[in-house]
Formats: structure tokens, C-alpha cells, sequence
């Protein structure tokens, strides 16, 4: 029986702050072209990384996983999706973690991006059933997605599902792919995944692209003085100075480990 749904890796960003940033590029135009600069960087982002598949396969490497990523924008949420592909020659399979590895260089600088202009996101990714086509977006995955974002994220980042970082939840494509576990503990862990220290949940290395490390110092600044003059007592200010702190701490020991 044929399903409507795909198992894939799926993304949901929610652009913090976007409903002042609207009502602010009414009157200042600046507002509104960085945030079609930005969400039109992203296109070229994806387009890039899908030309860079399409030069490997036409000159006959065939072991490179095809990215193909669906991308949505509507308001403050951005959906993506891809599938993961094992490439296969005669029937022998070459697995390995770069449709994983893809979508989370994807994700870390689509923070990157908006971070350079001060705007933050937060999000969750997860794996599984979705209909994903150009606009139109449901499933299972979609929800799940959405509710990391809402309900487990808590500060401005990209948390992995706890159930793929635990290994509970393996996608179907990597069950009989020995080195999953071990490439999850020592490639995606402390590299593309970072853990919070607080509640020990993994999220998407958002410093982890040059996009992000040239700007470093600059980031943290722009982010300082962002909440310089906010009233701690108001306690809508007082939760946006937490999200931002939160963002400073963790630019600030990337800070620390680029010096030592």
C-alpha cells in the first residue's frame, strides 16, 4: 500500500521576535531588505549545496548522498525536510551520516545568519512520516518537530530530538549501518550537536561555520547591547534579555575556547 507520507529529516524554526521586526520595517525599509536578504540567503544556501551533489554525480561519483531539501517560509516559521539517501552501486550500499550532516550545516547557518543581523531563532529537528512539496506541509514529523520547538526548546536554539541523540529513535535507512551508533557518540556529538548544560538536551552547533566565527565578537556585541537599556522589572523585556543571555553564554565560551 502506497503512503502519502515519507520518513525524513525534518526542521522546525521559529524567527523570534518577527512580529516587531515587521511592524518596525514599516516605517525603516532597512528592516524589511535584511530580512528578505536573509531568507533569500538561505535559498541560495540550499541551492549551492544541491549544485555542489549535482558537479559530484556528473563527473561519476556516485557515493555522495543526494541532498534535496524542502524549503518553506511562512511568517515567523520555516520548514525544511530532506530525505535520507544511502547511496548504492550494483546493490552494495555506501552508508554514511551526510544527509545528517548536511541539514545541520544547513540549520547552524541559518542562525548564523539571522544572528549577524541580531535576530534569533529556535527550532527542533526530529526524523520522521511527513508530505513535505513546495508549499504544502503536514505529518506526524511536522507536529513533532513544532512541539520540540515550543515546548522543549526553551532558549533561542535548534534542539535535536532526545530520542535520535539517545538512539532510541534510529531512521530506517541507518538500522543495519554498524558505525551509526559510534559516528552519533563522536562525530555528531560535541561537533555538529552541542549539549546544554543545563537541562541535557543536544542542539545544532550554531558557531560551528565561518559565517558565524568572522563575526563572533561582533555577534556578541550587537546581542549585548541589544538588551543594554531593557527593563529587567517589565517581564515581557525580562524574557527577552534570559533568550539573549542564553545566546551570550554560549558565544562567550566559544570566545573563551578560540583564545586558550
Amino acid at each position: 500500500m502506497l503512503s502519502t507520507y515519507q520518513n525524513k529529516l525534518v526542521a522546525f524554526v521559529d524567527i523570534l521576535g518577527f512580529s516587531n521586526l515587521v511592524k518596525e520595517s514599516e516605517t525603516n525599509d532597512s528592516k524589511a531588505q535584511m530580512l528578505l536578504s536573509s531568507l533569500r540567503d538561505i535559498e541560495s544556501f540550499i541551492k549551492r549545496e544541491e549544485e555542489l551533489y549535482e558537479r559530484s554525480e556528473s563527473i561519476g561519483n556516485n557515493t555522495v548522498s543526494k541532498l534535496k531539501v524542502n524549503y518553506t517560509q511562512f511568517s515567523d516559521s520555516i520548514i525544511l525536510s530532506t530525505d535520507i539517501v544511502v547511496p548504492e552501486i550494483d546493490g552494495l550500499k555506501f552508508h554514511n551520516i551526510n544527509n545528517i550532516m548536511n541539514m545541520c550545516t544547513l540549520l547552524s547557518y541559518l542562525q548564523a545568519r539571522f544572528l549577524n543581523e541580531g535576530v534569533l531563532l529556535r527550532g527542533g529537528l526530529t526524523w520522521g512520516p511527513i508530505f513535505h512539496e513546495k508549499n504544502i506541509c503536514f505529518g506526524p514529523a511536522f507536529i513533532k518537530a513544532y512541539l520540540l520547538e515550543s515546548e522543549l526548546a526553551n532558549t533561542p536554539r535548534i534542539v535535536i530530538d532526545p530520542s535520535i541523540t539517545s538512539l532510541s529513535l534510529i531512521p530506517t535507512e541507518y538500522e543495519d549501518y554498524d558505525l551509526y551508533p559510534f559516528l552519533m557518540e563522536n562525530t555528531l556529538k560535541g561537533n555538529m550537536f552541542l549539549e546544554d548544560e543545563v537541562d541535557g538536551n543536544y542542539f545544532i552547533n550554531f558557531m560551528l561555520l565561518q559565517t558565524f566565527k568572522k563575526n563572533a565578537e561582533s555577534v556578541f556585541k550587537k546581542v549585548s547591547n541589544s538588551i543594554s537599556d531593557m527593563d529587567v522589572q517589565d517581564e515581557k523585556q525580562k524574557r527577552i534579555i534570559k533568550k539573549r543571555q542564553w545566546v551570550m553564554k554560549e558565544i562567550n565560551k566559544f570566545l573563551k575556547d578560540r583564545r586558550e
